[in-house]
């Protein structure tokens, strides 16, 4: 294959890939690897503008004709299923996961920043993050009105949870059917994954709401509902759920005040309640015990997004003695009609290296096809397990 080939030797361990003839240097980091390469790697016989060498984080949806996935992306699933199975995945749902291309859906981050922007007249930019947008939109009328607009945007209680929501939640039903517990963790303020549980498995998942966004001051708030009477530092999920729902940044159902996480402010907040020295304001032990020990699963978050690292910044980085790979779905056009502009090219490089040193592989599909493949997955697995468990092997 002229287009790419895999480097063996002392170079086993990275992807060789061709650009297109007269493709610039783009200068990224690894350019002097590249230039030292091309000398050694032209008399193979393949025609070069430049040789990239990468980590191999990117991890193509690569299926045959029938939808069986093939070669890096099987392997991916199959280590996904095998983590969910062993009870040491976490699942992690943004934004993304609850919009739907093909029927009506919630609005993405963009649009509700666009509708903000519009409804006070103020200049809006698709790169203008929304809880700036929403700090501007608070600060020009009142907390009252901005937690209304969300009530009204996101509480619309007749659109039916996203397709990927749905099928993760029939994946955390066959997770159940092993006998295996769950643990979501979202910033997404709706009801979609509560409705989608219920109506796959048939009743209701434990779930916790942290209310990170109040003053990190204020000593007497409460930030927690759903753990009972017991402190961040000593709750255990109870037996009597075999999945649960850690709602990070609020839930739609409690917009009073500053329950949920939206503006600027809000985030400064989240950080220093999360990242706090009291116990009572941190982070439960046990879920910063579980994301230390587990793979994450990132699905409906855009890398490039400042409340993306900030989320992975106050989870995942923060997690002492983390060393479990990590994955994130991200959506990447093919259409050939519709080829990427070159910045498009060096921005998904970036992302790429940014994130490999981070140990996150980042998948790229879109996240409806995505989960189904996982579906497929994680039952097959199950359904083989449980065939070796009757025959005694």
């Amino acid at each position: 294959d002229r287009d790419s080939w895999a480097c063996h030797q002392n170079l086993s361990s990275f992807r060789v890939a061709r650009n297109t003839v007269g493709a610039p240097d783009y200068g990224l980091p690894g350019r002097e690897i590249r230039r030292a390469d091309r000398g050694r790697l032209a008399p193979i016989g393949v025609e070069l503008s430049f040789v990239a060498v990468t980590l191999m984080a990117l991890i193509p949806r690569d299926v045959d004709e029938t939808g069986c996935p093939a070669e890096r992306y099987a392997g991916a699933l199959e280590t996904l299923a095998e983590r969910m199975l062993q009870e040491r995945c976490v699942f992690f749902l943004g934004a993304g996961a609850s919009v739907d291309f093909t029927r009506p859906s919630l609005p993405t981050g963009n649009e509700l920043s666009q509708l903000l922007a519009k409804k006070y007249g103020l200049e809006w930019h698709e790169h203008i993050p929304l809880p700036m947008v929403a700090y501007y939109y608070e600060f020009l009328h009142d907390r009252e009105s901005l937690n209304s607009f969300l009530q009204d945007q996101i509480g619309n209680a007749d659109i039916e949870p996203s397709t990927t929501v749905r099928l993760l939640s029939e994946v955390l039903k066959a997770l159940e059917g092993a006998g295996k517990k769950t643990l979501t963790i979202t910033t997404n303020y709706d009801l979609q994954f509560e409705q989608a549980y219920r109506k796959t498995v048939g009743r209701d998942p434990g779930i916790v709401t942290y209310k990170g966004g109040w003053d990190h001051r204020d000593r007497g708030r409460q930030l927690y509902d759903g753990l009972g009477s017991e402190k961040p530092s000593e709750w255990i999920p109870s037996d009597r759920r075999k999945s649960w729902l850690f709602k990070l940044h609020g839930c739609i159902s409690q917009p009073e005040g500053h329950n949920l996480v939206i503006t600027d402010e809000d985030y400064v907040n989240f950080l220093a309640n999360a990242l706090s020295n009291d116990p009572s304001k941190r982070l439960p032990t046990y879920i910063n015990g579980m994301i230390a020990r587990s793979t994450i699963l990132f699905v409906g978050y855009g890398l490039a997004d400042y409340n993306f690292r900030v989320i992975f910044k106050t989870t995942v980085e923060e997690a002492e003695g983390r060393a479990a790979v990590s994955y994130a779905v991200q959506y990447r056009k093919t259409d050939p009609r519709y080829p990427e502009t070159p910045f498009e090219r060096v921005r998904w490089d970036a992302l790429d290296e940014f994130w490999a040193k981070k140990n996150v592989r980042i998948i790229t599909a879109e996240a409806s096809l995505f989960m189904k493949d996982l579906l497929g997955t994680v039952s097959r697995i199950a359904a083989q397990r449980k065939a070796q468990a009757a025959g005694g092997g």
